[in-house]
């Protein structure tokens, strides 16, 4: 079932101000979504969001990313993420923006993925402490044949001072002409 994107594009960008962390081993990703899932899950799932977000100054923030089927958004199946990545967020509180990159994905079996994931999203102002935007790009498998995503994005601000972000969504992937369901996570601080 494809998804109909009606958000309105986001006001500027603060791509070029990304700096993408370092690649980072297999085993040091799996320890980076286990550490963000120990920090944040509990409290995301019990709307223990963020009492405030601040509405000046910048953060940046990095995490890690779980592409899969649209399960993985409401937990019915984990399962589903099968390829993980890198997430840099650059959060610009006054003009709220949040823009961000998605790199050095890779499958669950370890191949590399190539290509990046773009993060465009807006800052809600309506007690939420949240996020709304979009992700999209293209990834190339090992076959170097590509695959595009697309996802409408909404998240929650975490911790004190909306030190981090948690966000996830559901969209399509079109894969040799064929589209398909797909599901995203991802949390930063």
């Amino acid at each position: 079932m494809p998804l109909a994107f009606s958000l309105a594009a986001c006001g500027g960008s603060n791509i070029d101000n990304i700096v993408l962390s370092d690649p980072i081993s297999d085993d040091a990703l799996s320890n980076r979504i286990g550490e963000l899932a120990d920090a944040y899950v509990d409290d995301y799932e019990n709307g223990n969001f963020a009492s405030a977000v601040p509405t000046t100054g910048r953060a940046t923030m990095s995490g890690a990313i779980l592409l899969g089927g649209p399960g993985i958004v409401d937990g019915t199946n984990l399962d589903a993420a099968n390829v993980v990545g890198q997430i840099d967020v650059s959060v610009d509180f006054a003009s709220n923006e949040v823009d961000g990159i998605a790199s050095d994905f890779r499958f669950n079996s370890g191949t590399d993925i190539g290509g990046e994931l773009i993060l465009e999203a807006d800052i809600l102002r309506d007690g939420e402490a949240g996020i709304a935007g979009t992700l999209t790009g293209t990834l190339t498998n090992a076959a170097d044949e590509p695959f595009a995503l697309e996802y409408d994005i909404y998240g929650n601000f975490m911790g004190a001072g909306a030190s981090g972000l948690v966000a996830g969504g559901t969209g399509i992937e079109t894969y040799l002409g064929n589209v398909y369901d797909a599901g995203v996570v991802f949390a930063a601080d």
